[in-house]
Formats: structure tokens, C-alpha cells, sequence
């Protein structure tokens, strides 16, 4: 799915990323790698193996995009509990796979509290916001004067509706005036209800589709 923002062509992918073919660069946000090892830590019994499948996701996605460089948006790992020798060991492993790509990371309200990522991971950190003309980055969907703003945070989502009342609440990417919150892109996130106003636009991912919902019906 094609977007055109800021007079720039985006790509939208069903993995919850966006793609600026013209600089080769992917964007991702709220990855929250490390999550469900907070959650066991703490005796709370999650299932496992959602890590080595976030990380098959930017593979997948970096070997149709021929991106060279991913931004991620905050909120890299989700806690410092949660960086365990298994999780550091894994993402390690990853990132020597793809040492060819260069990596940003614009912290969010976790990574401040899970701190850097550690120096194996050769990924370059900067405090929002995070210039990249004609965009602005940022974790926090916040307006800016210097561009359009790409962030994350919310993790938004929508409710969908079918016959004999079935629904469904789907992650989506969100177009407002001034930014665009991009959906988590890890499993294990939870999501928020998002009330989009008239002519923002918002695109539902569903079943490795996205597809676009009219505003309107939100009203």
C-alpha cells in the first residue's frame, strides 16, 4: 500500500512497517523486545518465542525492501529486566546477520528505562525529535514545526465490524494532520482504540492485508 506524505512516496507493509524506497529506509516502532521475559520473570506464564519471530519479520522485510537503513521509532526492548542473556544472545546473533544495515534507534519512554542497547548491537541512539527532511522523528505523536512527524506510542487500532454483530480490534497505521503513529510492531503489545476525526486516514492490517477504512464511519 502506497502513501504519499510530504510530497514522498511511503510503502505500508502488513508487518507493521513503513518503507521510504526513495532513501531506502524502513521504519519501525515499538518492537518491546524482551517483553514476555519481563512477564515470566515476574511468574506471569506467556508463551514463548515471539522474539525469533520479530526478527524474522525484519529479515523478511529488509530482503523485499533492500533497505539499508532501519529507524526505529522507541521503545526498542522493553525493560531493562528484560534484556536476559537469551533475549541479548539472540538479538546479537540477529543484528551479525545484518551488519551491513544501519540501525537508529530515537528512544521512547522505555528505552529510557531500559537503557541502550548494548554496543554488540551497533545501533546508534538520539533523544527525540530526529530530523530526516521532510520528516520529523519521534516516539511521542507530537506536532512539530520542522516537518511531518513519524512516531509510535499509541499502538493504535480499530475496531472492525461484520455480520451477526462479530468484531474484530486490528492494529493500524494512523495519518492525522501533523503525524503519523506507525502500530506496534511486536505481537505482545497491546493495542489502544484509536476515534480518528474526518479526513485522516487510517489503514487496518488484518490477515497480512492492509486496506483502507473510511474515516467517515468513525464519525
Amino acid at each position: 500500500m502506497i502513501v504519499t506524505i510530504a510530497d514522498e512516496r511511503l510503502e505500508l507493509f502488513p508487518e507493521k512497517a513503513i518503507y521510504w524506497e526513495k532513501e531506502k529506509i524502513l521504519f519501525i516502532s515499538d518492537t518491546h523486545f524482551g517483553k514476555t521475559s519481563t512477564f515470566r520473570i515476574q511468574g506471569i506464564p506467556v508463551p514463548a518465542g515471539g522474539l525469533i519471530e520479530d526478527f524474522k519479520k525484519i529479515t523478511s522485510l529488509i530482503n523485499k525492501t533492500k533497505a539499508e537503513r532501519i529507524y526505529f521509532l522507541g521503545d526498542l526492548f522493553h525493560s531493562r529486566m528484560g534484556k536476559t542473556p537469551s533475549v541479548l544472545n539472540t538479538a546479537i546473533e540477529w543484528r551479525e546477520t545484518h551488519s551491513e544495515i544501519e540501525m537508529i534507534l530515537i528512544r521512547g519512554n522505555h528505552d529510557y528505562h531500559a537503557g541502550d542497547p548494548c554496543e554488540e548491537l551497533d545501533i546508534r541512539c538520539f533523544d527525540e525529535p530526529y530530523n530526516l527532511s521532510p520528516f520529523v522523528l519521534k516516539h511521542e505523536p507530537e506536532k512539530s514545526n520542522e516537518g511531518y512527524v513519524l512516531c509510535g506510542h499509541v499502538h493504535p487500532a480499530i475496531m472492525l465490524y461484520g455480520k451477526g454483530g462479530a468484531s474484530a480490534k486490528v492494529s493500524c497505521f494512523y495519518f492525522a494532520k501533523d503525524y503519523a503513529i506507525l502500530p506496534a510492531f511486536g505481537d505482545f503489545t497491546g493495542t489502544y482504540k484509536i476515534k480518528p476525526k474526518e479526513n485522516e486516514r487510517v489503514f487496518a492490517v488484518a490477515d497480512e492485508h492492509i486496506f483502507e477504512i473510511n474515516s467517515k464511519i468513525f464519525q
